[in-house]
């Protein structure tokens, strides 16, 4: 990416990195405690930037020796043991302990706090479609490396984005990473080449971690904050938060010692805005 020369006719393009809708598709295993089982099929994910999820499993298959014979896969998610009247239909139902997605691209996983309702196949008792809802839940890729960065997809957060640093200019996670000017320009030229390469060039800089990190507003941010202050919109991304992770850990249990998740207090505070985060 650069500038032209001659025509400075080439811009700030947008990476295509950042969606605010995330979909996964794979092969589904949920294991149950009491009794214990393992519920088999595949499962359809999707989140999307207003907060809403959907985990949807077809259930093809259940693994367990306390399966009741007369309900199947009610009775399992209902506590009836095989050999048992215990349990009955509208009950507690059967904890799931783990939910466990392998995908194309990697594993989605869910450990705590997960959530259920299931209809049967009236055809065959052991099928049927389970919906899960999760409170926290973690994707790691099949081909990732280790975490560099951390991101926060930002709710209804609004600036003027007037900051700029050389050093975040072409971050690898810029929305609109800011072109390389030619050299050998005259001093009009190259002045005019710097004002067009600097278009999208607006941030917000923060230090974290002993390291530079960055707010940039999304590609079409100006549009997204037209719908919020219009009122057509309550809740919608504007804005990601970048920043360096350094030594610390990306396991879930030890994000909550490290994890800035106390800066959407502080934008609130300094925009006037109640600022949420997609990942909240």
């Amino acid at each position: 990416m650069g500038v032209d020369s001659n025509n400075i006719t080439i811009v700030p393009t947008p990476r295509d990195w950042f969606t605010t809708v995330i979909e996964y598709e794979g092969r589904g295993r949920a294991e149950f405690s009491d009794p214990e089982g393992v519920i088999k099929g595949q499962v359809k994910i999707r989140f999307d930037e207003f907060g809403e999820s959907s985990i949807e499993m077809e259930v093809d298959s259940i693994d367990t020796d306390e399966l009741h014979p007369g309900f199947g896969l009610i009775g399992f998610l209902s506590r009836m043991r095989s050999g048992s009247a215990m349990g009955f239909i509208g009950g507690p139902g059967n904890p799931c302990a783990r939910l466990t997605i392998t995908t194309e691209h990697g594993i989605f996983s869910a450990r705590e706090n997960i959530f259920y309702g299931f209809g049967a196949d009236i055809s065959s008792r052991n099928r049927g479609r389970l919906s899960f809802q999760l409170q926290s839940s973690q994707f790691d890729a099949a081909e990732g490396r280790v975490a560099k960065y951390w991101v926060i997809p930002l709710r209804n957060f609004l600036s003027t984005f007037m900051q700029q640093h050389q050093n975040l200019d072409r971050h690898p996670l810029r929305i609109f990473p800011t072109p390389i000017v030619a050299s050998g320009l005259s001093k009009r030229r190259a002045m005019n080449a710097d004002g067009i390469a600097n278009q999208r060039n607006r941030l917000i800089v923060f230090e974290f971690n002993k390291s530079l990190g960055f707010i940039e507003p999304l590609a079409d941010f100006d549009e997204r904050k037209s719908r919020l202050l219009e009122g057509r919109v309550r809740n919608t991304i504007t804005a990601v938060m970048v920043g360096e992770v350094g030594t610390n850990s990306i396991d879930f249990a030890e994000l909550e010692h490290w994890f800035p998740s106390d800066f959407l207090l502080l934008l609130g505070l300094a925009s006037g805005v109640e600022v949420g985060s997609a990942v909240d």
